[in-house]
């Protein structure tokens, strides 16, 4: 008689087929993609609201600055970081982060694939709206912005929305709560900012610009001179942000039961 052993080394967990489920999860959830959708349309509207003011206004000559082109990102981002954080948070809101941890019990290549799993079609809406955005605005203008400001802002955009969801995917695996994970991520990168401006003390206020939001937009921003840091140096402090907000994430995820 011959015995057939199963060949368990096909079955295994690799970080490529959780990455692969997780991407199932989220373009099966029915909200997120319409919500990519309303981000695409965000940034593509009301990026060309200035230019088709300006040009009613003032006709085809008028300017209008690159930062105005973008200036919905305030609150398109939250349409990134909402569903970023329901992706996670939900799961323990319904009890299926037991099925999930319980195929993958070492956790850390899930919370890694969810953040992937959101941050690639979050790039992609930010790049297709910004470039639409521009598009539009070098069609009713006869001065747009320039080509290179254009260019970076469309891949800066991308880049911003993408690093916005990794970190709001990480909250809500620190958070664990929908309700407070939301309320959490709203509070750091809209409410945050303001209000340590308000604080009527100049090294506090200096410190806003170290915030994710504030630093991280300065990579589709025009350079500023009177800016504390450089288009790039501002991404890095969202990358620190969302790479320290990853790591006590993953050492909770561990820690805890589900």
């Amino acid at each position: 008689m011959t015995i057939t052993i199963p060949d368990v080394a096909a079955g295994r967990v690799s970080f490529g087929r959780v990455l692969r489920s997780e991407w199932i999860k989220f373009v099966t959830l029915r909200s997120n993609l319409p919500v990519l959708g309303a981000v695409v349309v965000g940034l593509a509207v009301m990026g060309m609201l200035p230019a088709i003011a300006a040009r009613a206004d003032s006709g085809l000559s008028a300017e209008v600055a690159a930062q105005d082109v973008l200036g919905s990102m305030s609150w398109v981002q939250l349409l990134v970081a909402i569903p970023a954080v329901v992706f996670l948070a939900s799961e323990y809101t319904s009890g299926s982060a037991r099925v999930t941890f319980l195929a993958v019990p070492t956790r850390i290549p899930v919370l890694l694939g969810k953040q992937l799993a959101v941050a690639a079609p979050a790039a992609v809406a930010g790049v297709a709206g910004a470039g639409i955005a521009f598009g539009g605005n070098a069609l009713l203008l006869d001065t747009p912005p320039e080509a290179w400001v254009a260019v970076r802002a469309v891949a800066g955009a991308g880049l911003y929305l993408a690093a916005i969801a990794a970190l709001s995917v990480a909250v809500a695996a620190i958070v664990r709560n929908l309700v407070g994970a939301t309320l959490t991520i709203a509070v750091l990168l809209t409410v945050a900012p303001l209000m340590v401006t308000l604080i009527p003390i100049e090294w506090v206020q200096r410190t806003a610009a170290w915030l994710p939001t504030p630093a991280g937009q300065l990579v589709f921003l025009p350079d500023n001179p009177d800016a504390s840091l450089s288009w790039w140096g501002g991404y890095l402090v969202l990358l620190a942000w969302t790479a320290g907000a990853t790591i006590i994430a993953g050492v909770l995820l561990r820690a805890r039961d589900v």
